[in-house]
């Protein structure tokens, strides 16, 4: 057992999830600009559509009987978790599209810090020293990473949008940590569901009120759009917000938040590899910034063995 894990998970699981998620939600960038025409509401909800039911047909044959022997306060925290993953896609992704790209890097980079005091309120569970060193490392890496990220039309409602977003991501997390009685596949399914439910009624409720907005069972959507929501709802959400929610069981919480820093190190590593797009000095050293704090959280209690 060591400081970033439990006896449940070897060593090693919080270097493989923090790799593999950070990829798998780097990826969710150059998807997301491929949207178009769809809007960031119709995104969210077939994303999280295909990912529940990705998630359900996995575990078809042992979801019905695990939801039946589920303990009622574990299934209220589950069905909660997808309504709040809900709202936080839809704000994020609303916010995205109505702010400038370096107010939007700077404003996710807060979602660490979200999920540690998340998690500090509700189950008093405070960051070790190593722990507040590397993400007060990654945090400033991603600040860092912001100044080189360009320009665009910076509106004080895109930036609402994408902090109540980190807000509600840090209590997305919370909520996870005390799930024990339904498998990691099974409560994705249910939380995938809830949360792709939770933003159709949302879509549903704003057309009532005559906000106008989106049709929310458009199908008229050219194919390069569908493509990159089912991506979305694959990649970024069955694989990263899936490893999340293992790794919440038994991961420290701070860890955990250290995926998203690391998405925009994965970020910048898949533009070089598959687009050829070398990043700015500026980009480049805030992401070794970013890389050192996801180190040394891990990397110090052996280091202080060792000595």
């Amino acid at each position: 057992m060591t400081s970033t894990g439990t006896d449940r998970q070897p060593a090693w699981f919080a270097w493989v999830f923090l790799v593999v998620a950070s990829l798998a939600f780097g990826a969710s960038g150059p998807m997301a600009r491929l949207i178009a025409p769809a809007s960031a509401f119709e995104a969210a909800f077939f994303r999280l559509a295909v990912a529940a039911l990705a998630m359900g047909l996995v575990a078809s044959r042992t979801l019905l009987p695990a939801l039946r022997a589920l303990p009622g306060h574990e299934a209220w925290r589950i069905l909660g978790a997808g309504a709040v993953l809900g709202l936080h896609f839809s704000a994020f992704l609303w916010g995205i599209g109505h702010t400038s790209l370096p107010a939007a890097v700077s404003l996710v980079s807060l979602e660490p810090l979200a999920v540690v005091v998340a998690c500090a309120a509700v189950f008093r569970h405070l960051p070790t020293r190593a722990e507040s060193i590397g993400l007060a490392s990654a945090t400033v890496g991603a600040l860092v990473v912001a100044q080189g990220a360009g320009h665009g039309d910076h509106q004080a409602s895109g930036d609402m949008a994408i902090v109540g977003a980190v807000v509600l991501f840090g209590l997305y997390v919370a909520l996870l940590r005390p799930v024990r009685h339904l498998g990691v596949v099974a409560s994705a399914a249910v939380i995938y569901a809830a949360a792709a439910v939770t933003v159709g009624l949302g879509i549903v409720l704003a057309h009532v009120a005559g906000l106008g907005g989106p049709d929310l069972w458009r199908l008229d959507l050219p194919g390069s759009s569908w493509a990159a929501m089912v991506g979305l709802g694959l990649v970024p959400t069955v694989m990263g917000h899936t490893l999340v929610q293992a790794a919440s069981r038994t991961l420290r919480p701070t860890i955990v938040s250290l995926a998203s820093p690391g998405e925009t190190v994965a970020g910048i590593a898949l533009g070089i590899g598959l687009m050829g797009l070398w990043p700015q000095p500026v980009e480049a050293a805030g992401a070794s910034i970013i890389i050192a704090g996801m180190i040394w959280p891990m990397a110090a209690p052996h280091l202080s063995k060792a000595a």
